[in-house]
């Protein structure tokens, strides 16, 4: 079969499988998730879980993502177990028809089925400088079974979670800043310095090592200066939370904490 015709083949296939009504599940596509920081790769699986008894003979999939967090062109391969010179014997197609989503179709020109498992796997990128947060893949399925006919078909979305700083602690405004401990469940509080305990010394949602706010004004200026200042000079805490770092003393590395918050005026993130 010819190139244009093998592409004519897969869009309409692509389209028909996702056009189909929807109903019980008969087949799970499971995107997955990846934790990165900015200007790194996100390695994400999808695979494929069909009901017991159920043959599967080709799959479509859309991802849709957002293009201002993630680069507009994520490329997949094809898993080796279900791609050319395996028993399955499938080919992989993949387009950007628009920005911010990604097609793939699943087939061959055979009426094999394809086996439980891994898929594909698709990389999408973080573009350096880029936001961190918490990015979904929200997908809709389709599959058709070696007879042709369509098959109800659910995607599972997944993510990209950027994390700037490294700490595994991701930023997602809409959950609540971790507190002391707290590492699920809420978002960084500290993005710009890795912070992987989430210390808050006086619970004010900014983590220790981004608040240089002693006093709790709300602000980061010469009073709070004042107050640390005499704990530097004596390496103890006063029990204002100067101790920045939490390594036990107030030193350089406290300080070098301390600078970028008075300067900006504020604490936090």
């Amino acid at each position: 079969m010819n190139a244009s015709r093998s592409r004519v083949l897969s869009a309409l296939l692509v389209l028909g499988l996702l056009a189909a009504p929807a109903g019980a599940a008969a087949v799970d596509l499971l995107i997955g998730s990846d934790l990165i920081g900015s200007g790194e790769d996100a390695t994400i699986p999808i695979s494929m879980l069909a009901s017991p008894g159920e043959q599967v003979s080709a799959l479509s999939l859309e991802i849709r993502f957002d293009p201002s967090a993630l680069d507009p062109n994520p490329t997949c391969v094809i898993a080796a177990a279900i791609g050319p010179g395996s028993p399955a014997g499938k080919d992989l197609t993949q387009t950007t028809p628009a920005s911010g989503l990604l097609r793939l179709g699943i087939f061959g020109l055979n009426n094999n089925s394809i086996p439980d498992g891994t898929v594909a796997t698709c990389t999408f990128t973080a573009p350096a400088g880029g936001p961190s947060g918490t990015w979904p893949l929200a997908g809709k399925a389709g599959a058709a079974s070696p007879s042709g006919s369509s098959l109800p078909a659910l995607a599972q979305s997944g993510s990209v979670v950027v994390n700037d700083d490294g700490d595994g602690i991701p930023t997602n405004p809409a959950l609540p800043r971790c507190a002391t401990g707290q590492t699920l469940g809420c978002s960084d509080n500290c993005e710009g310095v890795p912070n992987p305990g989430q210390f808050d010394r006086d619970g004010d949602g900014y983590g220790n090592v981004c608040d240089c706010d002693f006093d709790n004004d709300g602000f980061c200026s010469i009073s709070d200066f004042n107050l640390f200042l005499p704990d530097f000079q004596s390496t103890v805490d006063s029990g204002v939370g100067t101790d920045m770092n939490g390594d036990g003393s107030v030193g350089i590395s406290d300080f070098n904490l301390f600078l970028p918050g008075f300067v900006n005026g504020t604490p936090g993130p």
